[in-house]
């Protein structure tokens, strides 16, 4: 846009005959404009020079004091410390807690409940059958699982579910295996150890 009005500059004045005096200027600024913009955009382009939220602070040395309230009417912030002359969000404590709707019955308390959440329930990491016979390796226990990246996170236990088929006998130790995946084991001659209990 910059490039277009300084033609424009160039035209009107070659029109009333001041090139001469005006041309060195119009040149210097879209030279000036043509590198600007190719810096930006040569910079803005690399890959991973985008900046990112979590990578704002503030510059080297730069401290903000916190705001002291109550100290004086010279402060600005003095008497009533910038919270106005009574009513309740000017007393200690006032306010609305989450979830108020000034007196009326909360939508939380409104709508009706149903079912709880069991507070001793177990989360298992599922493995299945299928992905125990890729290891490659009949000896399986929850070590190997983890160190092969099958397990990730924090859990209770280890379960085996029997989606996949078992070709030869495998001996696996884990916490809990489903029905399906322990018939699978067996009938291809290998078995099944509860750890953990």
């Amino acid at each position: 846009m910059l490039e277009r009005a300084s033609g424009l500059v160039l035209q009107q004045a070659k029109g009333h005959g001041i090139i001469p005096k005006l041309l060195p200027t119009a040149l210097a600024f879209v030279v000036f404009y043509r590198k600007l913009v190719g810096s930006v955009a040569g910079t803005c382009c690399e890959k991973g020079s985008e900046m990112k939220l979590h990578e704002l602070s503030p510059p080297e040395g730069a401290r903000k004091v916190r705001k002291r309230v109550g100290r004086g009417p010279g402060s600005g912030s003095g008497k009533t410390s910038g919270k106005g002359h009574k009513g309740q969000k000017s007393r200690s404590g006032g306010g609305k807690k989450p979830g108020f709707e000034g007196g009326q019955m909360p939508l939380i308390r409104r709508i009706p409940k149903r079912g709880f959440t069991k507070p001793n329930q177990k989360k298992w990491a599922v493995v299945n059958l299928a992905d125990l016979v890729r290891l490659g390796v009949e000896q399986i226990d929850a070590e190997l699982l983890v160190s092969k990246g099958l397990v990730k996170g924090f859990f209770d236990g280890i379960k085996v579910l029997g989606d996949g088929e078992v070709e030869r006998a495998l001996q696996v130790r884990v916490h809990a295996m489903s029905e399906s995946a322990r018939r699978k084991v067996e009938a291809a001659g290998g078995s099944f150890e509860v750890v953990g209990q």
